[in-house]
C-alpha cells in the first residue's frame, strides 16, 4: 500500500483511496451517477457550503455558500439540488453552480434528497418526516405524504412511482398500490443506505447495529410484492453503502471499527460475495459515530464515496 498527502493506493490490485478537503469538516457526500463529479456539504468556522469536485482528479469546480442540510446530483452531471435549514429545495446547474430555481419549499428543515435513475424527478423530505415528489419540469410537486419517522435516507425509482425512505426504520410508498404506504423496518431499526435495482424490480437497505451486539445486515425486497428476497450479513458494526450493479450484483462499502474501508461484491443468485479491495484510513473514529455522514448516490464504474473524520475519502475498487 503506497500513502501520500492525497490518499493511499493498493501496490497488488491497482484500487486507491483519494483524499479531500482535509481542512473543513464535511457532512455528506454525493456522486454524479456518470462519475464525473462529487459535491460534499462542508463546514468551517461553523459556515456551511456545498464544494463539488471533479472525478478522477479531484480538482475544485465551484462552492455555493447556503446552509445547506441535504444535497444530490443528477445522473448525468448536469445539475445539483440542495436542501437547506430553512426548508427550500434548490436546483442548480452544473458545473459553474448556477442558480436555476427554487422547486419547493417545506415547512421546516430539509433532511433529504435524490434524484431518480433519469434525473427527471426529485424527492425530497423535512425533519417532521413529509416527503414531497416533484417532475423538475413541473412546477410543483404531484406528491405529498407525511411518514411520520424520522428520514436521513431517501431514494425515488425511475419516473418517480415509488420512494423508499429511512432512517428510523423503513417506509415505502407506491402511488400504483391501495395502501400506498408500507413500513417494511421497525423505527428502531437504524438504516444507512438504501437503493433501486437498475430495472426497478428490487430495492435494499442497509441496516447499521448501534450497539454493536447485532450483525448489520442488507436487506433486499422484491419491489412487486414488497416482501423480502435476500438477507446478507455484512458484519458487526460495519456502517455499509450500498447500490446495484445490476439486478443480480450488489455492490457495498462498509465502514469498519478502527478506520477499515472494505469494498464488497454480492451475488444475490448465489448469496456469495467478495472483497475487491480494503483500506486503512485511520484508527479514531468508529462507525458509529460516521453514523451521520453517509451519502446519498453511487456512479457508474465501481466508485464508492466515504467519509471519515474531517476529510472526504474516494475509494475505488481494482477493475
Amino acid at each position: 500500500m503506497c500513502a501520500s498527502d492525497r490518499g493511499l493506493r493498493s501496490k497488488e490490485s491497482g484500487a486507491f483511496c483519494l483524499r479531500l478537503c482535509p481542512e473543513v469538516s464535511s457532512l455528506l457526500v454525493d456522486y454524479s451517477g456518470d462519475g464525473r463529479y462529487l459535491a460534499s456539504i462542508t463546514v468551517k468556522k461553523r459556515e456551511r457550503s456545498i464544494r463539488v469536485w471533479a472525478l478522477p482528479s479531484g480538482t475544485p469546480v465551484c462552492e455555493l455558500r447556503l446552509p445547506a442540510s441535504a444535497l444530490a446530483l443528477d445522473p448525468h452531471g448536469r445539475m445539483l439540488v440542495s436542501g437547506d435549514c430553512e426548508g427550500r429545495v434548490i436546483l442548480w446547474d452544473l458545473p459553474k453552480g448556477r442558480y436555476n430555481r427554487e422547486l419547493h419549499r417545506h415547512d421546516s428543515e430539509v433532511a433529504a434528497v435524490a434524484f431518480d435513475r433519469t434525473g427527471s424527478v426529485v424527492a425530497s423530505a423535512d425533519d417532521t418526516g413529509v416527503v414531497s415528489v416533484q417532475r423538475v419540469a413541473e412546477p410543483e410537486p404531484r406528491d405529498s405524504f407525511d411518514t411520520n419517522r424520522a428520514i436521513r435516507v431517501l431514494r425515488v425509482a425511475a419516473g418517480g412511482a415509488m420512494v423508499a425512505c429511512a432512517g428510523a426504520g423503513l417506509t415505502v410508498r407506491d402511488s400504483r398500490r391501495t395502501p400506498h404506504l408500507a413500513n417494511l423496518l421497525a423505527k428502531e431499526t437504524p438504516v444507512s443506505s438504501l437503493a433501486f435495482a437498475p430495472d426497478g424490480s428490487a430495492f435494499c437497505a442497509a441496516t447499521f447495529s448501534v450497539s454493536g451486539k447485532d450483525t448489520s445486515r442488507i436487506i433486499v425486497f422484491c419491489t412487486r410484492t414488497l416482501q423480502t428476497t435476500h438477507i446478507l450479513d455484512a458484519g458487526r458494526r460495519a456502517l455499509c453503502f450500498v447500490r446495484f450493479l445490476d439486478q443480480e450484483t450488489l455492490y457495498a462499502s462498509c465502514l469498519l471499527e478502527g478506520g477499515q474501508i472494505v469494498l464488497r461484491q454480492f451475488d444475490l443468485r448465489t448469496g456469495a460475495f467478495f472483497e475487491r479491495a480494503m483500506f486503512q484510513i485511520g484508527g479514531q473514529s468508529s462507525p458509529r459515530s460516521a453514523h451521520h455522514t453517509f451519502p446519498f448516490g453511487w456512479p457508474t464504474g465501481q466508485t464508492e464515496p466515504m467519509l471519515h473524520g474531517p476529510s472526504v475519502w474516494v475509494c475505488r475498487g481494482a477493475r
